[in-house]
């Protein structure tokens, strides 16, 4: 997948980074990677949304602009230490002499109840200039999960596109809590 020729530049270079996989410490990022065999392919779906070519007659336009690059990071929850030896890596890629710190951190996964050392691993990464973003959820009417909800984490739910229901969120996208526990900052036609 890393190959796609919608993820090059108009100078033909990729903006696919080199990934990483925590779980063989590789840069084997391949969603059919086993232990999980599951072909769970939805951070590849993100992924090419952020970064896919524009105005190249290929299969679709991303949403940012030459120059951008993407760090892959295959992240398998099966556990949290997975996640959090993801976490670690960004850290200290960032840290690492002549390093150009990540701009944002991209979480397409969450869970409903918040975890004790995340928000340590994102307040290092916000110190860093990197900005967490992660996925409110797609669990409506329940809300907003974690770490979409935590409060250094930029929370982002989706809106209809249709007209007529512009800007009216979907029926799956999790919104904020009432008591202001879980958010929504901003949220966008999916």
């Amino acid at each position: 997948f890393t190959g796609h020729l919608d993820w090059l530049d108009a100078s033909n270079n990729t903006r696919l980074l080199p990934g990483w996989n925590p779980i063989d410490g590789t840069t084997n990022v391949d969603p059919d990677f086993p232990p999980t065999g599951t072909d769970f392919t939805h951070g590849t779906m993100t992924a090419s949304v952020i970064v896919a070519g524009t105005n190249n007659g290929l299969d679709m336009a991303g949403v940012t602009w030459e120059g951008v690059k993407l760090f892959p990071i295959a992240v398998y929850v099966l556990s949290f230490a997975n996640i959090y030896d993801s976490y670690q890596k960004i850290i200290d890629n960032n840290n690492l002499p002549g390093a150009i710190p990540y701009s944002a951190l991209n979480m397409s996964y969450g869970a409903f109840n918040p975890d004790a050392p995340s928000p340590g691993f994102f307040n290092q990464m916000v110190a860093q200039g990197t900005i967490p973003v992660a996925a409110s959820g797609n669990s409506r009417p329940f809300p907003a999960g974690f770490p979409a909800s935590f409060p250094m984490v930029v929370s982002v739910g989706a809106t209809q596109f249709a007209s007529g229901t512009k800007g009216v969120p979907t029926s799956y996208s999790s919104p904020g809590s009432a008591d202001g526990t879980r958010k929504v900052d901003l949220a966008a036609p999916s």
